[in-house]
């Protein structure tokens, strides 16, 4: 593999925004970058988050049902800080926004899911970087968006109102990414899909797992099989991305103070949809990622990319801070009995890291690369 795209970052890290980003990341691992995220830094640190308190609490056709409790400073588990009662403090999901459509309200429309002005501001920065040699020229600039069922599903009271926010969603995304095309040129941007509970539900069905939260009842309503409702929404996705503009997929099983929604029982099921993704996205797809657990250093786990689509390039993640190099590389090692090429990334992003420990993981990614 040459050294250009031999890491990949999922999204998010830890800065004070884009600037910081760039060059804390391009000046330690640049050579091996393909393309390079913004850090989602700021109010879009945490995933899906700011959806709730930027796009559907404010709408005059959407009532909020039950939001987060306000900052506590005096309650000794309060992580949050003074201004951030929006985001959800119950690690199980219990203090989530809900939202259900207003009484009346027959057709609901989204003007823009905001993702369009945090890219085309941070697009103007990663420029600024580029000029100043800060990132290598051929780099592209990476926008990750979450899947429909991510980014609203999660947040809807009355099920029955799905087919309201669907549509009202993918419309919304698809305008915020022709705005971001409108300043982006295409052969400067790469999109990465970030998908999150169809997989859990597939995960889910094949290994007789139990789903979290109502992510089931969620996907049940979108009619169909888990693989056809993938389908459905993959290709409603990337029918909005030119053909100039890469295009990648993030297999996610949740990164919930560190802890997966659902183990994965092998790679198989990121291998199936790997492969419907490439048959049926309507274009070409030119990365996928897929998790690998810290522990799963076992030949089971890694075998069935065997069976994987050979036409994108592939990210595994599998750098662990905490278990280093030594870590790193026996599950390199095991991987490449079964997949001769990929390259390495971490499990999510991890923009919820400690700072501080950023410069050692930079620095342990650049140690994988080498290996690979």
């Amino acid at each position: 593999m040459p050294d250009r795209g031999r890491i990949h970052f999922v999204g998010s890290i830890p800065g004070k925004d884009a600037s910081e980003v760039f060059t804390k990341c391009c000046a330690s691992v640049g050579d091996y970058l393909a393309r390079v995220p913004d850090g989602e830094t700021g109010y879009r640190t945490n995933y899906i988050g700011h959806l709730a308190h930027t796009v559907y609490a404010r709408h005059p056709d959407i009532v909020t049902v039950s939001r987060p409790p306000p900052v506590d400073p005096n309650n000794p588990q309060e992580w949050r800080q003074p201004g951030e009662d929006w985001l959800p403090m119950a690690k199980d999901g219990s203090d989530m926004w809900k939202f259900t459509l207003r009484k009346g309200v027959k057709t609901l429309h989204i003007d823009t899911l905001g993702y369009a002005d945090a890219a085309i501001e941070s697009y103007k920065v990663f420029c600024e970087a580029r000029e100043r040699d800060i990132i290598p020229a051929g780099v592209r600039f990476q926008v990750s968006l979450p899947a429909v069922v991510d980014g609203m599903g999660l947040f809807i009271h009355r099920l029955t109102d799905m087919r309201y926010f669907v549509p009202a969603y993918e419309n919304a995304m698809a305008a915020d990414i022709r705005r971001m095309l409108e300043v982006i040129p295409p052969r400067d941007l790469a999109i990465q899909w970030d998908n999150v509970c169809g997989v859990l539900e597939y995960e889910a069905k094949v290994t007789g797992q139990n789903m979290p939260m109502k992510i089931p009842l969620l996907l049940k309503l979108m009619m169909g099989s888990p693989v056809k409702r993938f389908r459905r929404m993959l290709s409603a996705f990337a029918a909005n991305i030119p053909s100039e503009t890469e295009f990648g997929l993030h297999f996610c099983y949740g990164d919930i103070g560190h802890k997966h929604a659902l183990e994965p029982r092998d790679l198989s099921v990121c291998v199936r949809l790997a492969n419907e993704a490439v048959d049926h996205a309507g274009r070409s797809v030119d990365w996928i990622h897929m998790p690998a657990p810290r522990g799963r250093k076992d030949d089971v786990y890694y075998q069935p990319l065997q069976n994987l689509n050979d036409a994108p390039r592939l990210y595994l993640g599998l750098v662990h801070l905490t278990d280093g190099v030594e870590g790193t590389k026996t599950r390199i090692e095991v991987a490449k009995r079964y997949k001769a090429e990929f390259g390495i990334s971490t499990e999510c992003g991890f923009g919820r890291r400690p700072p501080e420990t950023i410069p050692q993981l930079l620095e342990l990614h650049k140690q994988a690369a080498r290996l690979l």
